[in-house]
């Protein structure tokens, strides 16, 4: 079988695509990667053209002007579209209805695959889980201490700041690398870096530096107000961090308040307890460990099913069948 997988050109530095190429080479062999960059004034795919080459399978990540111009360009091969909540809940009714018919979506995100159903779009539901054993542990760290990095400008230091309990005696660390085209962020005045403990960074050339960081902390401050996966918040979880996120999904899918993380109200941020943070950072661990044999078992049966199912085929039992997060 040839691929074709298509993509957004920043997902090659953050790698967060990266999980869903493994398996589908695993499965199938070789495969053509093509990652548009006209989002940063580069070149724009032909996607025409890639659909002329006749692959057997086109499996399109995230970008929704991606999938109308498969949709568009009529192809006879099967298509599966993977949007992502952050960036596909502004998408509008018109979008949804050029692409139904063209292709399948995979959503990883409960309340994103409930709406394409709502559509009459075919879609399935998995719940992606990172390897624990991948992620390093954290060790004792200062019980009220949070980690943030700022990704972009509706989720900062002052909303950071709101969540702190009052008496808060912990430390932070702000990362402040805003994502492309978000530009750069404003520091914490001087009084409030001393009050607070602050240090900050900017980028880490290698990651392993980043990661080293991270997980002395026992808390961590979901970087964005909505997510299409949330990478960065399970690996966080499954290194046994407190997780404090905003009440939107995909956090709320995967997080129960006061259980195994923390969500506080996106628009109205207030003090948080931060007193048990190592307890809900074990909790968290532990149900990554879970949740990750549920997702070894899914992206090796029912999600290769789902994506080599022929056209037209009843997948009914394969879109929600075994989903805890459905239930």
């Amino acid at each position: 079988m040839t691929i074709a997988f298509l993509g957004h050109s920043y997902h090659q530095r953050t790698a967060s695509s990266g999980f869903m190429q493994d398996i589908l080479r695993e499965a199938y062999g070789a495969m053509d990667c093509f990652f548009d960059d006209s989002w940063a004034g580069g070149i724009a795919l032909d996607v025409p053209g890639i659909v002329a080459r006749g692959y057997d399978h086109i499996h399109i990540w995230q970008m929704e002007s991606l999938a109308a111009a498969v949709a568009a360009a009529g192809p006879s091969v099967p298509v599966t579209f993977y949007p992502m909540l952050d960036s596909a809940r502004m998408a509008k009714d018109d979008f949804w209805r050029r692409i139904a018919g063209h292709m399948r979506i995979v959503c990883f995100s409960r309340t994103l695959h409930l709406q394409m159903l709502r559509r009459g779009l075919e879609s399935a539901c998995f719940e992606y889980m990172p390897d624990p054993a991948s992620q390093v542990p954290v060790m004792d760290p200062e019980p009220e201490s949070l980690f943030f990095w700022q990704r972009r400008r509706d989720l900062g230091w002052p909303e950071v700041r709101r969540l702190l309990p009052p008496g808060f005696a912990g430390r932070v660390h702000l990362h402040m690398h805003l994502d492309p085209t978000y530009g750069t962020p404003e520091p914490p005045p001087a009084e409030e870096i001393v009050r607070y403990r602050i240090t900050t960074s900017t980028w880490f050339e290698d990651r392993a530096e980043l990661d080293a960081l991270t997980r002395s902390f026992a808390g961590y401050v979901a970087p964005r107000l909505h997510e299409g996966i949330g990478m960065s918040f399970l690996e966080a979880m499954a290194r046994g961090q407190c997780v404090i996120a905003a009440d939107n999904p995909t956090m709320n899918e995967y997080i129960t308040h006061g259980v195994n993380g923390l969500l506080f109200a996106p628009r109205e941020p207030a003090p948080l307890d931060l007193s048990r943070m190592a307890e809900i950072g074990r909790r968290a661990r532990q149900g990554i460990e879970a949740g990750f044999e549920r997702w070894e078992r899914d992206r090796r049966g029912r999600l290769l099913d789902y994506i080599d199912a022929p056209r037209g085929a009843d997948t009914a039992l394969l879109r929600e069948s075994s989903l805890a997060m459905i239930a």
